[in-house]
C-alpha cells in the first residue's frame, strides 16, 4: 500500500508524519517498526519527534549519496514520476497546468498503484490493507478529461 503526503517544506514532515504514523498504529492496528532514511536534519528532527512520542520507531540512516541502499523505495519513486508524467502528458497539459496540477497527478497514480493487482497476488493492495475494495474504483475517468 502506497502513500502520497505532499509538503511545502521539509521541515513540515515531523508535523505531518508524525500523526500519520500514529493514525496507522491506532486506526488500522499498523506498527512501524524501522523507517529507513538519510542523514538530512529533517529526517533527525522526525526520529527525536518519534521518540519523544514513543513510537518505538527505530530510524536506519544510510549513507551519504547512496541512494542504492534503500532502493525499492527509489525505484518506486522512479516509477511513480514516470507515470505521473505520462497521465499529464496524456491530458495535454501546458508547463502551468503541469505545475498546478503536479500534486493531483501524483495522487491519482498512487491511487491507481493501490487499485491495480501486482503479479503473483490476487488481491489489490487496497484491498489487503483495508479489507475492501477501493470506493474510488468503480468511478475512474481519464485523469485530466473534466469540466472546469
Amino acid at each position: 500500500m502506497k502513500s502520497s503526503m505532499f509538503l511545502k517544506q521539509k521541515s513540515e514532515m515531523k508535523e505531518r508524519l508524525v500523526p500519520f504514523l500514529k493514525e496507522l498504529q491506532h486506526m488500522y492496528g499498523v506498527k512501524v517498526e524501522y523507517i529507513r532514511c538519510d542523514n538530512a536534519g529533517e529526517n533527525c528532527a522526525l526520529e527525536d519527534e518519534c521518540i519523544e512520542k514513543d513510537l518505538g520507531i527505530i530510524f536506519k540512516y544510510t549513507a551519504p549519496g547512496t541512494p542504492q541502499q534503500n532502493g525499492v523505495v527509489e525505484r518506486a519513486f522512479v516509477t511513480m514520476l514516470g507515470k505521473t508524467r505520462a497521465i499529464m502528458n496524456g491530458a495535454g497539459f501546458d508547463e502551468k497546468k503541469r505545475h498546478l496540477f503536479w500534486t493531483e497527478a501524483t495522487n491519482t497514480v498512487t491511487n491507481l498503484e493501490n487499485i491495480t493487482i501486482r503479479k503473483g497476488m490476487t488481491r489489490t493492495p487496497h484491498y489487503l490493507f483495508y479489507g475492501s475494495d477501493a470506493p474510488y474504483a468503480q468511478h475512474l475517468q481519464v485523469f485530466g478529461n473534466w469540466q472546469l
